[in-house]
């Protein structure tokens, strides 16, 4: 599918998928002539045999080969199906292409690792009062990036750099500001704001608030203080 152009990709698939039918009806008349189980189990499977052995002459998916970090024999791929498709002129355009196809995927890679990070990360800034909250928040904000990105493509009209300063802008002013939050690394989740407060600021709890804090466990369990 990978191989095929876009235009013809709806008709070649739909061959494919007929052809599912098309050997039903073959095994029919195949089975009539072979009445013998065993040649017509020999008659069934050679064709797979053949097929199979083809199979190493045919082209591997660049796009696989990029995302294994075969960048180099997908340019040689795709400059043998330019040449068996007569279109060298294609074949000087190729090497710029797989480099950013390349980049798209590896920037796709580290998009989808930064998410799966932040989203971790997210939870544990937020202390428990409030942690459902502002994950909820966290969460809708980004979906009203995502609708707002289509949005944003429409700039390209203005000028066709815009809409890649946009986005690639908003995620380094966003990693900027992500130095300033605290490390959460083998720390203890915050339970009260209090507790993100004291750990901001570096303070320690007021005699105060201790005493508050020991009278509350206290007299969960009982005790007297």
């Amino acid at each position: 599918m990978e191989w095929i152009p876009s235009k013809a990709r709806a008709i070649i698939c739909t061959i494919n998928s007929s052809n599912i039918a098309f050997g039903q009806v073959v095994l029919a008349g195949i089975a009539y002539l072979l009445r013998d189980w065993r040649k017509l189990q020999v008659a069934l499977a050679a064709p797979h045999f053949i097929f199979f052995a083809l199979t190493w002459w045919c082209s591997e998916s660049a796009r696989w080969l990029i995302l294994n970090g075969r960048s180099d024999e997908a340019l040689k791929n795709l400059q043998r199906v330019a040449r068996i498709n007569g279109r060298p002129e294609m074949i000087d355009k190729l090497t710029k292409e797989t480099v950013r196809t390349t980049l798209a995927c590896l920037g796709k890679g580290f998009m989808a690792a930064a998410f799966s990070t932040s989203y971790l990360y997210t939870g544990e800034l937020y202390p428990t009062v409030i942690r459902q909250t502002g994950m909820g928040f966290a969460s809708t904000m980004a979906r009203v990036g995502s609708m707002a990105a289509p949005v944003v493509l429409i700039l390209d009209e203005v000028l066709p750099a815009l809409p890649g300063l946009v986005y690639g802008g908003s995620a380094m002013v966003a990693g900027c500001f992500a130095c300033f939050l605290p490390e959460t690394l083998n720390m203890p989740l915050p339970e009260t704001i209090d507790d993100v407060e004291i750990k901001r600021t570096g303070r320690n709890p007021a005699p105060q608030e201790s005493t508050l804090l020991c009278e509350r466990v206290a007299s969960g369990s009982g005790a007297v203080v």
